[in-house]
């Protein structure tokens, strides 16, 4: 076959070499010596046939994007661009500069993207690292609250066991050793026997008071809102009660006041309906800047002597526990006065 002009069969040969050198270099060479290597391999091959200075664009591409420097890559494209231009003629050499040009900045433009995409999977892998260990520590912390419940509620049952027994188990056992008693001595000494029968049944009674107390301990927190007292009050079947309370103030005051105020009502009522024999109870609850005060009068039998049971000693208990006072008389009836410190008076002391 006869070849015409520039290309013959050293034009062939060298065409083929080039395709030979862009097939292996993106078969088994992406890396950047591969490309520096390529680059060389086509600037030898312009210099050989200028024709060919169309191979350098391919070249100039992979400089750019295939170099991990990236100012070495484009001095290196700048480079074979310039050497290749020298080699063709004055009217192809804008073109081809054009080309390369064009070439690089593709090479900058899929760098770019794929740093981008590398970076954003790197981010999307550490966030991914990030939640699984987020997850693990929620599993731990939810293993490590169920078992905080469960010691819980081992600690208060066992709280609770000890307290029945202690209290509740040696009281109700030394009342039953004191019936037994007055059953044996009912016949020969009745009236010793009555003696032991009424003690008996006043200390059936305070530890009736006490298990009302432990249950009444054990129950879930009710709501604490004056509409609370005034049902209290209300549902009151003894005798009239008469309230006088500001609920806007009442509601102003810490949650453990108003518990207290009202578990203070509730046993001063119940007490009223077993031994006042009153006709009417009068309870003022006082609320200003600094305490709360409460009193109850009725118009009972009162008390020659004041002794505190489970129900009184309860009330003193809990105010002084709060750090107020409280005072009782059982003159003219039956009467108890207690001040009480709210929140601002304990933060300004």
């Amino acid at each position: 076959m006869a070849l015409t002009g520039r290309v013959d069969a050293i034009s062939v040969s060298t065409l083929l070499a080039a395709a030979a050198v862009e097939i292996a270099h993106h078969r088994f060479g992406r890396s950047a010596w591969a490309t520096v290597v390529k680059a060389v391999g086509f600037a030898a091959i312009i210099a050989v046939e200028p024709v060919f200075a169309a191979l350098s664009i391919s070249a100039v591409l992979d400089l750019v994007y295939g170099i991990s420097s990236l100012q070495v890559g484009l001095a290196c494209a700048a480079a074979l661009t310039v050497g290749a231009a020298l080699f063709v003629s004055r009217d192809a050499a804008p073109v081809l500069v054009l080309a390369s040009f064009s070439a690089g900045a593709l090479g900058y433009t899929v760098r770019s993207a794929e740093s981008s995409e590398t970076r954003n999977f790197g981010a999307f892998d550490r966030e991914r690292r990030a939640r699984y260990r987020l997850l693990e520590t929620q599993r731990r912390l939810d293993s490590t609250s169920r078992e905080l419940i469960h010691a819980t509620e081992r600690a208060e049952r066992t709280r609770i066991a000890h307290m029945i027994h202690d209290n509740v188990g040696h009281r109700l056992t030394g009342i039953l050793i004191q019936l037994r008693a007055a059953e044996k001595l009912h016949a020969r000494e009745p009236v010793r026997a009555g003696g032991m029968l009424t003690t008996a049944i006043e200390a059936l009674s305070e530890t009736i008071e006490l298990v009302r107390e432990t249950v009444h301990d054990l129950r879930p927190r009710v709501d604490s809102d004056a509409m609370t007292i005034r049902r209290i009050v209300a549902e009151y079947r003894f005798c009239p009660v008469e309230l006088s309370l500001d609920d806007e103030m009442f509601i102003g005051l810490d949650e453990d006041v108003r518990e207290l105020i009202i578990a203070n009502t509730r046993e001063l009522l119940t007490n009223a309906a077993r031994h006042s024999r009153a006709e009417l109870i009068q309870i003022t609850i006082t609320v200003d800047p600094m305490r709360v005060r409460v009193v109850y009068t009725d118009d009972g039998i009162g008390a020659a002597t004041i002794r505190d049971g489970l129900g009184l000693g309860g009330i003193r208990s809990r105010i002084e526990k709060r750090g107020g006072t409280i005072t009782v008389s059982g003159h003219n009836g039956f009467s108890v006065r207690y001040i009480v410190p709210h929140a601002k008076e304990r933060e300004n002391g």
